[in-house]
């Protein structure tokens, strides 16, 4: 599946890459061949510019000369020439001028390779034409005219001069595509990797989960079917001789259903990451700390573990009023869970700046440095002094969660001089 992703990310970014890159050569295509059409376009109208008053040429064609061009009376007209009949040159502009009234033509650049048939044919074509400039398809020729005082200026080129600059321009531009498309498909493989990442992590991270959920229903299914397998053995002992074994039923459907329900709370917190902004209002974080102290010290005493507090009065945050007193909560609970008896646990609530800093330190065990990046993770249970607590991996996730919706971040650090010390940073109500 990741290999098809990959595939997938690298073919869609191709084809957008080539398409963005297509539109633009073919912008670049017409913007240089209208460039080089309006050059060609100046550089007919500076040569005619000058011969406004020049009088005979290299070359003078007379329709009325011995080799002029007539259509014998009454007779069909000749076959127009072709292109290659004209004798242009493709490299230079010709340039003469048409005098309509006595039909002379005289050549002003040296060409001695032109066709008086044909010219006459292209000159008679442009002076019909009401256009100042443009095109002869039938000869391949662009062509600029002008009147003058001596006649009718016309500046001729062939158009495979203006394909010649073209296409030079498109071979620039076909190597350029070629190379942005090939830096694109390095870096759009590069890329892929990078993208699929995520996704990998997610499918490792559901592995994980089913395993992990897998082995966690496992353990108490299998209490129950044994437990079930001793009833059915003993048909004719009575409920208190088997009290042991649905005992410890009960206790593997109360822990299944702990899971069930720890599971069920994380998915409808995630489910409320988009609509929790709305729900927010003012809370009393002090009070939201202060309850939460007192509602474990029970637990505390029955463990014979001693709570320091240390609350500062008035702090107020946003977030939903339940959230701020389950982040407390659960934050005591699990030190409470790790500290042994004699033990004594520390909560604090500070103000810092725009922040309220509430803190919650055990030094009974202690967090290995190489679990702590993990610890938010769901069923993460690497640190084996802290296994065996009950749980499953899910109280921490669950409180991390809440401490998101609240616009809060929660960290953890652990050492032998500290301790293990829990931290959650609120943005105190402005």
């Amino acid at each position: 599946m990741i290999k098809q992703y990959r595939k997938r990310f690298v073919i869609s970014t191709m084809l957008m890459v080539s398409l963005v890159l297509l539109a633009a050569f073919i912008a670049l295509s017409v913007s240089g061949y209208r460039s080089e059409y309006s050059s060609l376009m100046g550089t007919m109208e500076q040569v005619l510019r000058p011969i406004d008053y020049a009088r005979g040429g290299f070359q003078v064609f007379d329709r009325r000369g011995p080799g002029g061009m007539q259509s014998p009376p009454g007779g069909e007209p000749q076959k127009q020439p072709q292109r290659r009949e004209l004798g242009i040159s493709d490299n230079n502009i010709t340039t003469l001028i048409y005098d309509s009234n006595s039909g002379q033509i005289n050549i002003l650049t040296e060409d001695s390779g032109l066709d008086q048939e044909a010219v006459y044919a292209a000159v008679d074509s442009i002076a019909d034409s009401d256009a100042k400039s443009g095109r002869i398809s039938d000869y391949g020729l662009i062509y600029l005219k002008d009147e003058s005082p001596v006649g009718l200026k016309i500046a001729l080129a062939d158009s495979s001069y203006l394909s010649s600059k073209v296409i030079a321009r498109l071979g620039g531009l076909s190597l350029a595509f070629l190379s942005i498309m090939a830096l694109m498909l390095l870096i759009s493989v590069r890329l892929s990797k990078t993208a699929v990442k995520p996704l990998e992590e997610a499918i490792d991270m559901e592995r994980q989960f089913v395993a992990d959920i897998s082995h966690d229903l496992k353990t108490p299914i299998s209490v129950m079917m044994a437990n079930s397998s001793v009833l059915r053995s003993n048909p004719e002992a009575t409920i208190a001789q088997q009290m042991q074994w649905i005992d410890s039923s009960d206790e593997a459907a109360r822990s299944m259903r702990q899971l069930v329900e720890e599971m069920l709370t994380l998915s409808s917190l995630e489910a409320q990451n988009r609509s929790i902004e709305s729900e927010k209002q003012p809370v009393d974080l002090s009070s939201a700390a202060e309850k939460s102290v007192l509602q474990m010290e029970s637990v505390a005493f029955e463990r014979g573990v001693l709570m320091d507090e240390d609350i500062e009065e008035g702090l107020r945050i946003l977030s939903k009023p339940e959230f701020a007193e389950r982040i407390c909560t659960g934050l005591i609970e699990n030190a409470l869970k790790y500290e042994p008896a004699s033990g004594t646990i520390s909560v604090r609530l500070k103000k810092d700046h725009k922040k309220a800093l509430f803190s919650v330190r055990n030094g009974g065990s202690l967090i290995p440095e190489e679990d702590l990046p993990h610890i938010f993770e769901r069923f993460y249970r690497g640190d084996k002094a802290r296994s065996g607590k009950g749980g499953y991996g899910l109280g921490l996730p669950i409180i991390r969660q809440l401490c998101e919706l609240s616009g809060a971040h929660i960290s953890a650090r652990s050492s032998e001089a500290e301790g293990t010390v829990f931290t959650v940073e609120f943005t105190l109500e402005s």
